[in-house]
């Protein structure tokens, strides 16, 4: 299934973590206010959704967002903030992992390294401009 929504050299690393955490994906239809969400389930499994219609690209930054969402409430649980250090810290390690396995064409790859040395909640505005994002989210 990753194989149509991600770029092909992330496929396999992406289907592993989801398999390694129990964690289910979903691609639901576009969501105006979100490109993606992560929640532990009451039975302790994992579910992220991503928004339908995203380029590889802009499908596998969104992935990421939201995989250091489930790893920071499995090492942390509730005590660390959705947005905080902790998943800062876990954020800015996958995505700098995927910069320099040379995954990123080189445009992307800058602008991403940028976002990781304080990753935000929201994507910056080049980025989403570069991906032909809305904006306005």
């Amino acid at each position: 299934m990753l194989k149509e929504y991600l770029p092909e050299a992330v496929v396999e690393d992406m289907e592993n973590v989801l398999r390694r955490y129990s964690c289910r994906l979903f691609v639901v239809p576009e969501r105006r206010t979100v490109y993606g969400n992560y929640r532990m389930m009451p039975d302790g499994s994992h579910r992220i959704t991503v928004n339908k219609g995203l380029d590889k690209w802009a499908f596998f930054l969104v992935l990421l967002h939201e995989t250091a969402h489930m790893q920071t409430r499995v090492k942390y649980g509730r005590a660390a903030r959705p947005h905080g250090q902790e998943w800062k810290e876990n954020y800015r390690s996958l995505l700098r992992h995927y910069i320099y396995s040379g995954v990123f064409p080189p445009a992307l790859a800058s602008l991403v390294y940028e976002h990781s040395c304080n990753p935000k909640a929201f994507f910056p505005k080049e980025i989403l401009m570069f991906l032909n994002l809305n904006t306005d989210i």
